[in-house]
């Protein structure tokens, strides 16, 4: 069987139960890999500046636990990074 690219996928929220279960519904699904986890902006931030991006779409809720989605795609625009993300507000 030919190998299929999943489409690498990132997740940060501040709230444990919004995170473990947006990570379960990524996991499920085949189309998908999920990269990583993150509670914070600046692990999230720090994953996306990675040398080699770790992930190719992040999910990333409006209140982290240390800065909401403004800020998020704020520092992502000041540090000219070029990542594709999706910001929700639950």
């Amino acid at each position: 069987m030919a190998e299929v690219n999943r489409f690498k996928v990132m997740i940060a929220d501040r709230n444990p139960l919004v995170l473990s279960a947006l990570c379960d519904m990524i996991n499920k699904d085949q189309r998908f890999e999920l990269a990583q986890c993150v509670q914070s902006g600046e692990a999230f931030i720090k994953a996306a500046s990675e040398p080699v991006c770790a992930f190719d779409v992040a999910v990333v809720g409006w209140k982290l636990s240390d800065m909401d989605g403004g800020e998020v795609l704020a520092a992502l625009r000041r540090l000219e990074l070029h990542v594709r993300v999706v910001v929700f507000s639950n």
